[in-house]
């Protein structure tokens, strides 16, 4: 995972361009957010607004441990921070390099799912 994050930080330039020239849709973020414990959940965000440090995006799962937030906030962001991209692009995602570390853990039909989108 950690592997994956690093790259995900890596090619962020590429999903900031995506962004800013229109290519693809469906452009999202994974941000890690504090937990009360120390610790962090990271959380995705459909991208609203992106320059190539700052962003804002509304929250599009229900984070488990994150007191204060929940699907639909919109929330800013420093784009440094964040764990993982991802966009749609002709039908398949491109990016979301964490998303493809946890297919092996996943239920067979999502697995199965996100395989076809990454073309896998």
């Amino acid at each position: 995972m950690n592997r994956a994050v690093a790259d995900a930080r890596r090619t962020m330039s590429e999903f900031v361009s995506a962004y800013a020239s229109g290519v693809g849709e469906k452009h999202m973020i994974k941000l890690p957010f504090p937990t009360g414990d120390g610790g962090d959940e990271h959380v995705w965000l459909a991208v609203t607004k992106l320059s190539k440090s700052t962003g804002e995006g509304i929250v599009i799962n229900n984070p488990d441990r994150i007191a204060g937030l929940q699907r639909g906030d919109v929330r800013a962001f420093a784009v440094r921070d964040a764990s993982d991209w991802v966009y749609e692009k002709n039908g398949r995602f491109v990016g979301g390099r964490t998303m493809v570390v946890m297919i092996p853990y996943l239920p067979p039909d999502a697995a199965a799912e996100l395989r076809l989108k990454f073309g896998l």
